[in-house]
């Protein structure tokens, strides 16, 4: 189901990227998710005088005043932004954004953020811009102006500086104790935003200036300040409020679209903006795939030059980029009074009302989810069943908890067939709850077993493509291998083993095991071990052998030659160590295929095989294949 183009609207609701609670201090990193506006100077003075408080030396002061008088030091005062604070992610996304856009190499062209001394600039220090001090008010303001602005009255445009602050915040404090419906003093500056780019996880990248006059600003060395807002689109103009200055940015919350993209669309689902779970649903399914192309492209740029020689093939998207995704996890939190629950009627019994799902987008709170539209239905039927016996049972909780709803395939046998032949493949969907309960997933006419807590991909629409290029390719590359063998005279080589590491479950080994003496896979999981063996005799597989072991070693039990065998390897997110790096380099098989899901990590390893001559010298990148196993994320 492919996302209709929306119009073009003249106002959308607020997309809050804060939530309700007083300010926090930015240095504050456990608090820092809350992404709270911090308090303006004149609302944290009135909150740090209560009763003698001031005659109180600092060490018998609360701990809530004491935070309140560090609330202020967030640059909504005009102090100093630490860059410890700052997202270094955000950070590094901007200098490559600012780097492409004036044109300059991403190796050899000097930081954006320092000066040609090598110090740092005092701009990314705190905002250049006045207006910016003034974009910050306290949360009382925020009410009174989100009152006002539901009664007839109209908002004047706000145009506030530095200068008048006071005067606002003044005028704001003898309001308190009339009514709050009269104030409207806005809880901060609108301010109309150019969006640049969008980062890899992506939200966006703005500034004030239109492209133009930034990339001028750029290649003039001249300071260009950086909005980070959610759920816009490159080369859109959005209406923003900033509620947080950081060390070169600010982030802010979307207000509304002024000119929208030619690639929005309506998002097809209800919870988009507030389920922190999709970031892409607004952008066509097609543009998703050169954005996530793109992000690869990056990764391995910015790695090395050297791959800057290399192309990135065009994404393989999901035959399907709705109801793909086989395994959910949502959660709840027990309030802390069970008292509080809502009630029916005076008689009844009460009736739980707690919120199941996922995490709100910008909030600490669970979002109450009662269908997820990028998860199969036998998963969503799952979840209604998850959700009714959760509740039901809420009582025996002693806590929050998360629960786990996985798909799996049940073989449909006819009477008189034996269950081991091609009818068995047939399947009926159904879901499992239990995290020890057997999952069955089925493709390309392979079964794979194992239980429903343990890790494969969550995507089975994809598989079959997924798996199918990893064997292809060491077939194609095999064979042109052979070819130039013969030209040297060698008839006899051929490519004889398989070396499967980070095997898990078996997945790759068995789906590419054909035309291989034998496959070997190894994992560090007794589990995924026990589940690999069992795969192979599940599916008649003979020449598959999967071993215990940390892949760190895995070479030193590989009886065939390196110059005949083949590896596999898919690590987890965070990569290979360079110690398997290493070994994999002395034993310098004939063929790798690298299957990653966190892309910095593969290009960091290929650059760390580069550095130690492996690239170039004895291996060449042959393709760069993506594939898009969670349509409507980043991921």
């Amino acid at each position: 189901m492919e996302p209709k183009q929306v119009e073009k609207k003249d106002q959308q609701p607020v997309i809050s990227n804060s939530n309700d609670n007083d300010g926090i201090e930015a240095g504050d990193k456990k608090r820092a998710a809350s992404r709270s506006p911090p308090l303006s100077p004149s609302a944290s003075s009135k909150a740090s005088q209560p009763g003698d408080a001031k005659q109180m030396k600092p060490n018998n002061l609360s701990k809530k005043v004491r935070n309140q008088n560090k609330k202020k030091k967030n640059g909504s005062d005009g102090s100093v932004i630490k860059k410890k604070f700052a997202d270094a992610d955000i950070l590094k996304e901007i200098e490559v954004l600012f780097n492409k856009l004036s044109d300059k190499d991403i190796h050899e062209g000097r930081e954006w953020n320092y000066g040609e001394s090598g110090n740092e600039n005092e701009w990314v220090k705190s905002p250049p811009i006045p207006d910016v001090y003034s974009m910050i008010r306290s949360r009382n303001e925020a009410k009174k102006y989100n009152s006002a602005a539901n009664s007839a009255a109209s908002v004047k445009p706000c145009n506030d500086n530095a200068d008048n602050k006071n005067q606002d915040d003044n005028e704001s404090s003898a309001n308190d104790t009339s009514s709050k419906t009269e104030s409207t003093t806005p809880l901060s500056v609108f301010t109309d935003v150019h969006v640049l780019g969008l980062a890899a996880n992506g939200i966006g990248l703005a500034s004030i200036e239109p492209k133009d006059q930034v990339i001028e600003s750029l290649k003039a060395n001249k300071p260009v300040w950086i909005f980070v807002v959610p759920f816009v689109l490159v080369d859109e103009i959005a209406q923003v409020k900033v509620f947080r200055n950081q060390w070169g940015y600010s982030q802010c919350d979307l207000i509304t679209i002024t000119k929208q993209s030619v690639d929005r669309v309506e998002a097809p689902c209800k919870y988009f903006t507030k389920c922190s779970g999709c970031q892409l649903q607004h952008l066509s399914y097609q543009n998703q795939l050169k954005f996530k192309r793109n992000i690869v492209k990056n990764a391995f740029d910015q790695a090395d030059k050297y791959f800057e020689n290399f192309e990135v093939s065009q994404v393989i998207g999901s035959p399907d980029s709705l109801n793909y995704r086989t395994k959910l996890t949502p959660h709840f939190d027990l309030p802390k009074n069970m008292k509080n629950l809502t009630k029916d009627g005076k008689d009844q019994p009460a009736k739980i009302d707690i919120p199941i799902g996922f995490n709100h987008f910008g909030r600490r709170q669970v979002l109450d989810i009662e269908q997820c539209l990028i998860a199969t239905d036998a998963v969503n039927r799952g979840l209604v069943n998850s959700r009714k016996e959760t509740l039901e049972n809420i009582k025996e909780y002693k806590r929050g908890a998360t629960l786990l709803i996985r798909e799996t395939n049940i073989p449909i046998v006819q009477e008189g067939e034996e269950e081991n032949k091609a009818a068995a493949m047939k399947f009926e969907k159904d879901f499992v709850r239990d995290p020890k309960s057997q999952v069955t997933e089925a493709f390309d006419g392979l079964q794979f077993q194992f239980p429903a807590s343990s890790f494969f991909q969550n995507n089975n629409l994809i598989l079959p493509a997924f798996t199918g290029y990893a064997r292809d390719e060491v077939a194609r590359i095999a064979g042109m291998m052979k070819e130039a063998m013969k030209k040297n005279d060698d008839d006899s080589w051929n490519l004889e083993c398989l070396v499967d590491a980070y095997c898990g479950a078996g997945l790759f080994g068995i789906a590419c095991s054909k035309g291989f003496d034998k496959v070997i896979g190894i994992e560090i999981s007794k589990e995924s071990i026990s589940c690999a063996n069992n795969n192979a005799k599940l599916n008649n597989i003979t020449n598959c052998d999967f071993m215990l072991g940390d892949a760190t070693h895995i070479f030193k039990e590989v009886p065939y030659d390196s110059k005949k065998t083949a590896v596999i390897i898919d690590p987890p997110r965070k990569g290979s160590s360079p110690e398997f790096l290493d070994q994999l380099i002395a034993f310098n098989p004939a063929i790798i295929i690298y299957v990653a899901c966190g892309v910095p990590a593969q290009a960091r390893d290929l650059k760390y095989m580069l550095d130690k001559g492996a690239l170039d010298k004895m291996y060449k990148i042959m393709d760069i294949q993506p594939f898009d196993l969670f349509p409507q994320t980043a991921h």
